[in-house]
């Protein structure tokens, strides 16, 4: 508090505010006798300029105050732009001259340059405006794209010089390949065109597959070199495989030709069944290897009967394997072989090795009566009944004996019966009575298949 009392007394002796007296010479208080004062003159007011503006700092005219000068926008100043009251008890007035504002020249219009345009920025051409200059497509400007409104209260000019536009050249036209074709983007051959080169079927393209065309007002180029279309070499004839047949897709051997192979019935394709053409400028030839067709296998036959032997050499197709019977008591009935088809599988077969069956009886009467189901009596041995095999697939059935069964019983029905009991055979003549029963025989009595 008391650092700013000093403060203030400082100022008041050292500074007067305006109208406010100042006492020269000693001063005495009243009480003590008379002293002298005086005031300091307050500076004459100022007039704004005409175009622009004053600002008193402070709002104050009296010794020290300050004027600033300002001019509107196209007005420049002339004279000081600030000014200081120096006052004292005898005058007062205001340093240096009244300015004044004077307005600024403009440019003079500018003009388009030809094939382009000009744009001023806000429209204006006062001071520091600024002018573009643009060209239309297919010619290039010569010059500075820009220039900027330079005026004062005696001069007004734009900087540099008028640029102008010049014409792009053209690139000379281009010619389509031989076995190819030429296409132009947007059909120009102007600054920037894009030629495009692509070759008819069965060529390829040696070099760039696209040239641009680079221009000024000096020279016009294509980029690269030109183009050609090669003829593309073409795959060999394949040969047809042995048992088999070959197709060309579309029936061509160019490039990415596809060869399809097949085989005959009764074989299979041993190796891949495409083959493609891959065929350049240079070279021309078939992927892969050329496939076989092999003739189908149909394994080692087998057949569970216990009795019958098979021998073969071969298993694949047209192989036959023999069929025997070495077991003592029986023989080889319907059949000496299979043969292995174009299936893939052996043919089938009926034959089978029978039990030998042989027996004597004598009758003395006439046998006519029947012993009922698959049972018969004993016929003459030129007549007797055979028992059918019903044909199954190979490896199906199991052979078995033929059993015989024999009626005891004497008298007129006295007689020997035939029972048929292998799987998969049955009875030719199930219901045969016989008619005369007087003589002996001897005969080997078998289930056929």
């Amino acid at each position: 508090m008391k650092l700013l009392m000093v403060l203030l007394i400082l100022v008041l002796i050292g500074n007067c505010t305006c109208g406010r007296r100042r006492f020269r010479g000693n001063r005495k208080h009243k009480s003590h006798g008379s002293s002298s004062e005086e005031a300091l003159l307050e500076c004459e007011p100022l007039d704004a300029p005409v175009n622009g503006s004053l600002q008193l700092i402070n709002d104050e005219s009296c010794n020290s105050a300050v004027a600033v000068y300002s001019c509107d926008e196209g007005f420049v100043l002339n004279g000081n732009s600030t000014r200081v009251c120096s006052s004292s008890v005898n005058e007062a007035e205001w340093s240096g001259n009244e300015a004044i504002c004077e307005r600024l020249l403009e440019c003079e219009p500018l003009e388009a340059p030809g094939n382009g345009s000009l744009q001023l920025i806000n429209g204006e051409t006062s001071n520091g405006a600024v002018a573009v200059y643009f060209c239309d497509e297919g010619f290039v400007l010569n010059g500075n794209s820009t220039r900027e409104c330079l005026s004062s209260v005696i001069e007004a000019e734009w900087s540099g010089d008028d640029p102008i536009c010049e014409p792009l050249l053209e690139c000379e036209p281009l010619e389509a390949p031989g076995n190819g074709s030429l296409q132009l983007i947007n059909g120009e051959t102007s600054n920037g065109a894009v030629a495009v080169y692509s070759c008819n079927e069965g060529f390829v393209l040696n070099g760039n597959s696209t040239r641009v065309c680079s221009s000024s007002v000096i020279e016009a180029e294509w980029s690269g070199d030109e183009a050609i279309c090669e003829r593309l070499l073409e795959c060999e004839p394949l040969e047809t495989p042995i048992n088999g047949f070959l197709q060309l897709i579309n029936g061509e051997t160019s490039n990415g030709a596809v060869a399809v192979y097949f085989c005959d019935e009764g074989f299979v394709l041993n190796g891949n069944s495409t083959r493609v053409c891959l065929s350049s400028v240079t070279e021309a030839e078939w992927s892969g290897d050329e496939p076989t067709c092999e003739p189908v296998d149909c394994g080692i036959p087998t057949r569970n009967d216990g009795f019958l032997n098979i021998s073969y050499t071969t298993t694949t197709l047209g192989s036959i394997a023999n069929f025997s019977c070495p077991a003592c008591g029986r023989r080889l009935v319907d059949g000496n072989n299979i043969t292995c088809l174009p299936s893939g599988e052996w043919s089938c077969s009926e034959a089978s090795c029978v039990a030998r069956a042989v027996w004597t009886t004598r009758v003395n009467r006439l046998c006519t009566d029947v012993v009922g189901g698959q049972t018969l009596l004993v016929k003459p041995v030129e007549s007797l009944p055979d028992c059918q095999r019903i044909c199954i697939a190979l490896n199906q059935f199991e052979c078995k004996s033929v059993e015989w069964g024999r009626n005891t019983q004497a008298g007129n029905n006295d007689g020997i019966a035939l029972d048929c009991t292998l799987q998969g055979f049955d009875l030719s003549e199930p219901n045969v009575t016989t008619t005369d029963c007087r003589a002996t025989y001897y005969s080997e009595l078998i289930c056929r298949p």
